[in-house]
């Protein structure tokens, strides 16, 4: 998805010098929206959602930890995309930032102001950035759009597996103008799932491979062990309460969904 961008990048001051350097030397590129323009797909490819994963960071510069790495690389690793694009307003540090800059191809960084609008240009898939990526998505480019269920009456918003200009985009976006200060779920989980409730047809719904585990039962993730051999990808929903590794040599401190989750996608040949 593809907002609108002034023709003039974020201040340099935004960025730190070293991590400039480190994109530059490394083949990284940030660059502006406006000069962006990714073939929507590959040659080959015939889906009708482009193979481009697409970040958000706004309003402070982003702290790259081990699980983000792990992020990018599962994405990497599994869904190959033709590109990976981070959008925001800031700059990205962090030891695990640079590890992912070196090992991961294909990477953008879009210098782009906080939107006002937003319009699906692109098209693509949207991750936030504690979900874990265990498979290739290509089952769900077909179909124009693709959101997770997350309770009975919500969708989730942490994975949009998008065509661009989906027709259910566009009207679970012109309902923001409408939107209530504080009421996160009811503007957009609780919206998501009343208009696929009217225009199911715009719509394709996973019920467990996108999001479960859900909130209400994250001990599956943290305190048991999961079936995930199912699942696209796994939000973590990250808890302070929790504990998780932070560091290569924590994956095998851990006996729990998310750590054998970790562990599959560090050890994974890409």
């Amino acid at each position: 998805m593809e907002w609108d961008l002034t023709d003039k990048p974020a201040r340099r001051r935004h960025v730190p010098y070293d991590v400039l350097d480190l994109m530059r030397a490394r083949g990284f590129q940030p660059v502006l929206l406006s000069r962006f323009e990714p073939r929507e797909n590959s040659e080959s490819d015939n889906y009708v959602v482009p193979n481009v994963v697409h970040y958000i960071h706004f309003g402070k510069t982003l702290e790259f930890e081990f699980t983000n790495y792990l992020n990018v690389l599962g994405v990497h690793k599994f869904m190959k995309p033709n590109y990976i694009i981070f959008h925001g307003d800031t700059g990205i540090t962090g030891e695990w930032w640079n590890r992912t800059v070196a090992e991961v191809p294909n990477m953008y960084h879009v210098w782009r102001r906080k939107p006002t609008e937003i319009h699906g240009h692109f098209g693509g898939i949207y991750l936030d950035n504690d979900v874990l990526v265990v498979a290739s998505f290509d089952p769900l480019r077909k179909y124009d759009l693709t959101l997770g269920r997350e309770m009975s009456t919500l969708l989730a918003n942490c994975v949009i597996v998008a065509r661009r200009q989906a027709p259910f985009l566009r009207v679970w976006l012109d309902t923001y103008r409408n939107y209530l200060p504080g009421e996160w779920t009811a503007n957009s989980n609780e919206m998501a799932h009343n208009i696929a409730h009217i225009l199911p047809s715009l719509i394709h719904i996973e019920n467990t491979s996108l999001v479960f585990p859900n909130p209400t039962n994250a001990d599956l993730l943290y305190l048991k062990h999961y079936d995930w051999s199912k699942n696209y990808c796994v939000h973590l929903y990250l808890r302070e309460r929790y504990h998780k590794p932070k560091t290569p040599d924590d994956l095998g401190k851990f006996d729990n969904t998310v750590s054998e989750i970790m562990r599959f996608i560090y050890n994974a040949l890409a």
